[in-house]
């Protein structure tokens, strides 16, 4: 019994032996500076873009090497925008172009800065405490557009500003390549634009069996495939339908009606004529992400919670 006890005491001595050599955490934590603690309350989430946001901070510092030195408040800005625009003058196909994204338009930034004082010492607490506020950006205020009843308010600067230099005229090419003989009658029409009453110049027809009706295009052309495909393509055209034996049809619109189509603006191209309003719907926010930052003598950082606060 006495040899057993020795055995087991000698195997226990190298289980520590080895723990106290191969010791992880002694081989993977790095301990660093103590950086000081801080908490703090915001007054809302919410607040006016240009408006001081009011906050209260509570803070200390473990460190006896140390003494703090300044609190800091830093934020980013986030911008979140969407817009939805239609066009009501079609009769083939309906239209929308849409979009909503959001992005960090202003990485972190120093705002504003609070020097400590020792008279912010709470006993009752254990930490220094005060309240104070720091500023936002009038620049930063919501906007919120639907449906108008005027198009004044976007001038040439505020719309490419709003939807991009580009937008018009994507928008633009995004329905033409789509536009049939009968979204160009209702387009310019007496019930769209009222730019053109007659298109009789302009219509061709063909009979459909499969619905028992004839069928209004623009002028068509045969050409066989080789022909197609030598074709340099145009503007003014497109396949129109291809026949049994492979030739394909096209359709060319009249250049009377591309020209009228060009000179049509954007506000002209969303303007719904029976409810008397733009089919446009637009709208811009920020929101900021804010903290406040602890920094001692030694430059030790302690942070608070990142808060939201949205901007209208």
């Amino acid at each position: 019994m006495k040899i057993k006890f020795l055995t087991i005491v000698a195997v226990a001595l190298a289980f520590l032996a080895s723990c106290d050599k191969h010791d992880k955490i002694d081989e993977l934590v790095q301990v660093g500076p103590v950086a000081p603690q801080v908490y703090w309350e915001l007054a809302s989430s919410t607040t006016k873009a240009g408006n001081d946001v009011a906050f209260k901070a509570q803070y200390y510092t473990s460190n006896p090497d140390v003494v703090i030195d300044t609190l800091q408040v830093w934020y980013n800005v986030v911008r979140s925008e969407s817009y939805q625009v239609t066009c009501p003058l079609l009769a083939t196909f309906s239209y929308t172009m849409s979009r909503a994204v959001e992005e960090e338009v202003r990485v972190p930034q120093y705002i504003a800065g609070y020097s400590h004082k020792e008279e912010y010492w709470n006993n009752t607490l254990r930490a220094y405490t005060f309240t104070d506020v720091f500023p936002t950006s009038y620049t930063l205020a919501s906007i919120a557009v639907a449906e108008p009843e005027s198009f004044a308010y976007t001038d040439s600067v505020t719309f490419v500003n709003n939807f991009g230099a580009n937008f018009a005229q994507e928008f633009k090419d995004s329905i033409f390549i789509k536009m049939q003989y009968a979204d160009y009658v209702k387009m310019f029409g007496p019930s769209g634009l009222n730019m053109l009453e007659d298109f009789s110049a302009y219509k061709d027809s063909t009979y459909d069996a499969n619905s028992d009706s004839w069928i209004a295009h623009f002028a068509l052309d045969t050409l066989t495939a080789t022909e197609y495909e030598a074709k340099t393509p145009a503007r003014n055209w497109r396949q129109y339908a291809t026949t049994e034996g492979g030739d394909v049809v096209i359709e060319t619109v009249p250049t009377d009606l591309i020209i009228l189509f060009d000179e049509t603006t954007i506000d002209e191209l969303l303007f719904n004529k029976s409810k008397q309003y733009y089919e446009l719907q637009f709208s811009r926010a920020y929101y900021i992400e804010a903290n406040l930052r602890c920094i001692d003598s030694n430059g030790a950082i302690g942070t608070a919670l990142e808060t939201k606060i949205e901007l209208n």
